[in-house]
């Protein structure tokens, strides 16, 4: 009883929170015309230049319901380059 009470009165603080920060900051959004603008900039090939794999995937581990493998993708941290997943069958 007293953790759901609990639980319902740190919810409600981390909304008033959140709709605080989003109120205060309301003012400084794009414009649906410069969200346009970005997106239709001619940069139609960025997501297949973005998502492709320039070598194989290796390494790749599967553990129970996990899946992790090294990224393609370097990013000059070794702990950053590894991915993982969770399979839900």
């Amino acid at each position: 009883m007293i953790r759901k009470l609990t639980s319902g009165l740190v919810d409600a603080a981390t909304c008033l929170l959140v709709n605080t920060a989003q109120w205060a900051s309301r003012n400084d959004v794009c414009t649906p015309l410069a969200t346009g603008e970005v997106f239709g900039s001619g940069r139609k090939d960025y997501q297949g230049r973005f998502f492709s794999l320039s070598r194989p995937m290796t390494d790749v581990e599967h553990k129970g319901s996990f899946l992790r493998w090294k990224s393609p993708i370097r990013s000059g941290y070794e702990e950053n380059d590894i991915a993982s997943a969770r399979l839900f069958p």
